[in-house]
């Protein structure tokens, strides 16, 4: 019996170290043309989906999609995918001034992307992908705001317009 749970032991001690050898042999082989520091990243714990065994990262994104907030987005995650998971740009988005900021590799950057050229013109190349960290904004377009005054004010007017005949 000692020799059977000693058996056991071993084979576990051997295959812990074949796992940690592989994992070490896939991070180098991963990483090894990457020069990012992957302390925003973490492994996938939900081994119920594709992303098993990914690396994720923490996003933020902000201003005029249907779904702001922080997202768990999968390494090597572009733009525009991220945009698309935060249920895509409002009707009273302004693409043309897409503003990504990153506070990464110690140094602080403001990017400003044109999404709008993008769907315009197709040119994935503009397109940069998202690192831990990242803040996506999206802000609104002057035109939504001109529209929600002029709402207002004929809302007002229509309100001035029935207490007038009412008073008459």
């Amino acid at each position: 019996m000692k020799k059977i749970i000693c058996f056991s032991i071993g084979l576990c001690l051997f295959s812990l170290g074949e796992v940690a050898s592989v994992w070490s042999q896939v991070q180098s082989d991963t990483f090894s043309n990457t020069p990012r520091n992957l302390s925003g990243y973490y492994l996938s714990p939900d081994y119920s989906t594709a992303l098993e065994g990914r690396l994720l990262m923490k996003v933020n994104v902000w201003g005029e999609v249907n779904k702001p907030g922080i997202y768990e987005v999968p390494d090597q995650t572009d733009l525009v995918s991220l945009v698309s998971a935060a249920g895509g740009p409002t009707d009273a988005a302004k693409l043309s001034k897409v503003k990504l900021v990153r506070n990464h590799f110690q140094k602080k950057q403001v990017l400003k992307i044109d999404l709008k050229k993008y769907l315009e013109d197709g040119n994935y190349n503009d397109i940069p992908k998202i690192y831990p960290g990242d803040t996506v904004v999206i802000p609104k377009s002057k035109f939504s705001n001109m529209a929600k005054y002029m709402t207002f004010i004929y809302n007002v007017a229509v309100i001035a317009a029935t207490v007038k005949i009412y008073t008459n």
